[in-house]
């Protein structure tokens, strides 16, 4: 947790955005992200095809809006 707290001191330092813009980016980035494992999860599990993964992790990313987009 230091070194989370320090990553987010130093970006808002060095970036000089607002602490709430550093961490809605984070969230953001990090939810893509949980997308894309769990997505990757289903294709290797032979749930979905590759197809519907690529349209599926396409489907948030960035400048997309992730709320009025259906999950596969």
């Amino acid at each position: 947790m230091e070194n989370t707290i320090q990553y987010l001191e130093t970006l808002i330092r060095e970036t000089r955005k607002p602490e709430a813009e550093v961490i809605t980016k984070a969230f953001q980035i990090g939810l893509r992200q949980l997308w894309r494992e769990h997505i990757l999860g289903r294709y290797l599990r032979h749930e979905i095809s590759r197809d519907e993964a690529i349209e599926s992790v396409h489907l948030i990313m960035p400048g997309s809006n992730m709320i009025s987009r259906s999950p596969v």
